[in-house]
């Protein structure tokens, strides 16, 4: 694991609204056998922290692992749906996770992801998300 800096900027588009998240966390990444991993810590408003996975499974896959104040699976894929749940302190969601776009640059220094993703709860349209990661070793060569 190569420790790092992690910028986030997580976009939410529903109803003419948008709100928008960012923050800077330490975390570490690793080359795996699929691509790459990232691991971070999310804390939010009420100081609540949520360890949160997003990795690789190939070259069009990402997979987001949240586990804390929030549960959850993502899989984005472009031009793919996939179902998940969703866990909340007032219950499960059923999501529906259409991917638009899957873009990223990695290496031993670093890189982006960017993944923008089409949301539906239930089976109805919700928002449209975007999440950028930038990552910057704070290991020196």
């Amino acid at each position: 694991m190569i420790k790092a800096v992690i910028h986030i900027k997580a976009v939410q588009r529903a109803d003419g609204n948008e709100d928008v998240l960012k923050m800077t966390s330490v975390g570490s990444f690793e080359k795996t056998d699929k691509g790459w991993q990232i691991d971070y810590i999310e804390i939010d408003e009420d100081n609540t922290e949520t360890h949160v996975t997003v990795k690789t499974e190939d070259d069009t896959v990402f997979v987001i692992r949240k586990r804390g104040g929030i549960s959850s699976v993502l899989a984005v894929q472009k031009q793919q749906l996939h179902q998940c749940v969703y866990e909340t302190e007032y219950g499960n969601l059923m999501l529906g996770i259409f991917g638009r776009k899957v873009q990223y640059s990695m290496g031993e220094q670093g890189g982006f992801v960017k993944l923008v993703y089409a949301v539906d709860i239930n089976g109805v349209y919700s928002s449209e998300n975007e999440i950028s990661l930038r990552i910057k070793s704070k290991e020196e060569k």
